[in-house]
């Protein structure tokens, strides 16, 4: 049986069956262009793991990092209260130095009289 343009039913099919398989090998082949393998997704997926555990690593150097720098800080700070509080002492120590010396001026003077006056009254028992 012939169609208005001379073409049998089986002409159709076979025409239809062609064009499926020309459409079909294009769409698959559309299709493993837009999609990787399923060895490279693997591969990308094994290198994404690696990428993950080394940034896990870092954040965990940083952490320590942070903590670290955190015990610098207080031990700064710490050493900074320190030498205030000896500057302190060196200024009290100087202070101190100076008020001795002051006491001494003072006292050398009283000291000489009070051996005048021993030695005065240890030759008044020789007489």
């Amino acid at each position: 049986m012939k169609g208005m343009m001379g073409w049998t039913l089986r002409d159709l099919v076979e025409c239809a069956v062609v064009a499926w398989a020309v459409l079909s090998s294009a769409a698959l082949y559309w299709l493993s262009l837009r999609f990787a393998p399923k060895h490279q997704v693997d591969k990308l997926a094994s290198k994404i793991e690696g990428v993950e555990k080394r940034l896990a690593e870092g954040e965990s150097r940083f952490v320590h990092l942070g903590d670290a720098i955190n015990r610098v800080g207080e031990a700064a700070k710490k050493a900074e209260s320190a030498a205030t509080k000896i500057g302190g002492v060196e200024i009290q120590l100087a202070e101190l130095t100076g008020a001795i010396k002051a006491l001494q001026a003072t006292v050398g003077p009283i000291e000489h009289f009070n051996k005048v006056l021993v030695e005065g009254h240890m030759h008044m028992g020789e007489r």
